[in-house]
């Protein structure tokens, strides 16, 4: 059975076009009111009709050449004491307000 790529379209290396906004143009489109991505109006909960996948790709660290096998060392995890507070999961919906969606013990936190 013949595959439907071939070895030299399997190893060329596709790129797309990258669409950077310069801050005059940022700001441009934020005193007009429009939406970044997709030049529509920009009004609450606004969803762009074209949906777009954003991937990061991160470089990775070199090997040492030393040719000694090294052993990770494992630190200890410092103790964090944070809390959340109950109003801030179930507060109010403002420009300052970061909320939390997820599970609290058995209760559903979120909208």
């Amino acid at each position: 059975m013949e595959s439907k790529f071939s070895a030299a379209a399997s190893s060329s290396t596709v790129t797309f076009p990258i669409k950077r906004l310069t801050p005059k143009e940022m700001e441009a489109k934020r005193e007009k009111g429009l939406c970044y991505n997709c030049d529509e109006k920009l009004v609450r909960g606004h969803q762009c009709q074209k949906k777009q996948l954003y991937l990061m790709i991160g470089e990775d660290e070199e090997e040492d050449d030393t040719g000694q096998d090294t052993q990770d060392v494992e630190e200890p995890i410092p103790y964090d004491d944070r809390h959340i507070s109950v109003h801030a999961l179930f507060g109010s919906n403002s420009l300052r307000t970061m909320r939390v969606v997820g599970y609290w013990g058995l209760l559903w936190a979120g909208p």
